[in-house]
């Protein structure tokens, strides 16, 4: 069996990108309306979409083939990963580099202007995981959203200033005009972009004077993916959410009084193996992104029960639990439900 060369090369940067852009709330640099902030709220969970796809993919990659094995898979199938991501959440979606390795994530114009925003910020002080941006283009009725990357330790096997021989080989075969390399620990490595199409009406809105600008009656234009369920999956899928409410409740209690079996219990119940699968019920008809969220929050639960075991840190519970939080997040802002007497 090959053991890999450099196993954590590109994974904790996508991990730690990924994490970043689930959990921390954004701070859009514009005062939002109501269809701005619904428009962050979906560039926000493609980008978190986008970089657990990513993770999940490139993890079978190093098992497989090590870090040459994940250069290959950055060339080959990432570009693939992020065009699904774009397609599922109706969006245009990337990642350009303050340096670049492969052209195709060159910057454009706004993605330049917006590198340029964050190179100045960083090199003020300010965190590079906790830059973000969000303007909206009354032209095009886009709003362009990004979110900073931070150079991570294992970001340097590949894109640090002394990259081993075996890997700079792989990178010189694959991108000859690569110049991503000499980033230091912490450095602003680059941005996630999203761009989402806002509803006409916004735009109108925010064209319009005061004068002459219409009373905003219409109902607010819903983005996200619609599931068809039956009245009673549709029900079922209701009653399955408050109890993850119900349990989210429970482990916070749980935690405030230290009750560390009470917080294993609740924990346990939601671990893997516990949802049931897809096979029957609503769950049949659920889309497979959907699940592509649900696994790791039953992980993380599975961690939590650990934790509650063994550890019996609150911290590092709260953590893991900011996590299982984040994904209900995503999963809420991508998707939506329909109910239809005719669906399966």
């Amino acid at each position: 069996m090959r053991t890999p060369l450099l196993p954590p090369l590109v994974l904790v940067c996508l991990v730690t990108a990924a994490f970043a852009a689930a959990t921390t709330p954004a701070q859009p640099s514009e005062l939002p309306t109501a269809e701005t902030a619904r428009a962050i709220k979906r560039a926000e969970a493609a980008t978190a979409d986008l970089g657990r796809s990513l993770r999940k993919a490139l993890m079978a990659e190093m098992a497989a083939g090590g870090p040459v094995g994940a250069i290959d898979f950055c060339h080959d199938k990432a570009p693939g990963i992020a065009d699904a991501v774009a397609a599922r959440h109706g969006v245009k979606i990337g990642r350009v580099g303050v340096r670049v390795r492969n052209p195709a994530n060159a910057a454009g114009d706004w993605q330049g202007a917006m590198l340029e925003d964050f190179s100045r910020r960083a090199a003020a002080g300010e965190a590079p995981q906790a830059l973000q941006q969000s303007r909206t283009d009354t032209r095009t009725n886009v709003l362009r959203h990004a979110r900073g990357i931070r150079t991570e330790p294992a970001c340097l096997l590949c894109h640090g200033p002394a990259v081993a021989a075996p890997v700079q080989s792989a990178i010189r075969a694959r991108y000859p005009q690569d110049a991503a390399t000499g980033f230091e620990e912490g450095s602003l490595r680059g941005a996630f972009w999203v761009e989402v199409p806002m509803s006409p009406t916004a735009s109108a809105a925010a064209t319009a004077t005061p004068a002459t600008a219409p009373p905003v009656t219409a109902a607010p234009v819903d983005h996200r993916v619609a599931i068809a369920l039956s009245p009673a999956h549709a029900a079922a899928l209701r009653e399955e959410m408050r109890g993850q409410l119900m349990t989210l409740q429970g482990i916070i209690g749980g935690l405030a009084t230290r009750d560390w079996k009470a917080v294993e219990t609740l924990a346990d119940a939601r671990g893997p193996g516990t949802g049931g699968g897809r096979g029957q019920g609503f769950r049949a008809q659920l889309p497979a992104a959907w699940f592509d969220v649900a696994r790791p929050m039953h992980m993380e639960y599975a961690a939590i029960a650990e934790e509650a075991r063994n550890g019996k840190r609150v911290d590092a519970a709260l953590q893991t639990l900011e996590a299982v939080v984040a994904q209900c997040t995503a999963c809420h802002a991508t998707y939506r439900i329909e109910e239809r007497t005719n669906a399966p």
